[in-house]
This record gives C-alpha cells, structure tokens and sequence, in this order.
C-alpha cells in the first residue's frame, strides 16, 4: 500500500514540475509613458534596457512649467528626469531622442506626457516660521527668495527656504496665504527658474 502511494505521489510531482515548466512567464511590463507630479517634485523615468539605446536628448515645450534632461551622462544612459516648476492647465508632451548610433538604432522618439498639479500649503503660526526644502530627489541651491504680502518674508540657506510670518502679517486679516517665488540654481533643466510655494499665516 504503502508503495503504491509514493508511486502515486512520485507521478503528482512530475505533473506539477511539468505545469511550472511549460507555464508562461509573465514579461516585464514596459514604463509608463504618464507621469503625474506636485510642484517640487523629481520624477526620474527610466525607459528601459540601457544596453539597447542611448539617449540623445530630452526636451520640454514648457521647459518654465517641466524641467526635463537626461539622468546620467555615463552608460547606459537609460533615464530622464522630469521637475514639476508649476501647475500645468493640461499635460506637457515631453520629447525623448535617441541617438542613432546606438546598439538597436533607429528608435522613434518616446513621448511623456507630464502633469503637475500645485504644491500643498503649509500653514506657518503667527508668529512663526517654518523650514522647507524647494525640490526633492536632486542636487540644487536657492538663489533667491521673495514673498507677495506684508509681513512675511523668505531667507533662504542651500537648498532649503524658511518662511516667515512675523506679527506685522496681523495687518492683513488671518489666514493669509502667501507666495513664496524661489530663485534656483543647478543642472541646466532648471538653472536660473523659479518656483512658486505657498503657505498660509495662521
């Protein structure tokens, strides 16, 4: 009886290694070509095997609203980054080349398409302030920084701004909500651009 069962449980085994087998593996899924972002945020996006292309150039028809360029300039050169400026009213059609040297040219150019809505608001107590990094996931300064109503204002040190609501914002009737317009500095996508982040004075 006995023997009869390990056959039985020898002949399951070889079946279920067979299913294993022969069954489909699930291919990568490719990547997604939307993106969705706040202000202040870095999307990097990478688009596939490096050892396949290289990429040539990307480039953003609102380059004030989407910042974009390629990731690295060293093999494989496989990625973009994306920096959400400001709101879009509708999406950026985000332009990615190859080069045509590449191992598996010629490749059409990919298209991204970006949206980036507005950052949250930060209350600040009155009197008060409060410490805020500008972007993430990126190497950056601050350069400048000015705000849109009287008795506030905005300091900044590296890549982080402190925004500030002193006891003259009491002139205005609280909760008031501020513009804090940033100045930054860094790799050419968004040297030289400004940013707009609010918060309010409670």
């Amino acid at each position: 009886m006995k023997r009869h069962s390990f056959s039985i449980f020898l002949i399951l085994t070889i079946l279920g290694l067979g299913w294993i087998i022969d069954s489909p593996v699930a291919s990568a899924q490719p990547p997604s070509t939307i993106i969705h972002a706040a202000v202040g945020n870095v999307v990097t996006r990478g688009l596939g095997s490096g050892k396949n292309f290289s990429l040539a150039a990307c480039t953003s028809p609102a380059p004030s609203t989407v910042g974009c360029e390629i990731w690295t300039n060293k093999p494989p050169r496989d990625a973009v980054r994306l920096w959400c400026l400001a709101p879009t009213s509708s999406a950026v059609a985000v332009t990615v080349t190859y080069n045509a040297n590449a191992p598996r040219a010629p490749i059409p150019p990919t298209t991204l398409t970006v949206s980036c809505r507005s950052p949250k608001v930060k209350n600040v107590l009155t009197p008060g302030t409060k410490l805020t990094k500008v972007l993430t996931k990126t190497p950056y300064s601050v350069t400048g920084c000015t705000t849109n109503v009287f008795g506030t204002a905005c300091t900044y040190d590296g890549g982080t701004i402190t925004k500030v609501c002193s006891l003259a914002a009491t002139a205005n009737q609280l909760p008031v909500t501020v513009t804090a317009t940033v100045a930054l500095a860094g790799p050419t996508a968004i040297n030289g651009k400004m940013i707009d982040l609010h918060f309010t004075c409670t």
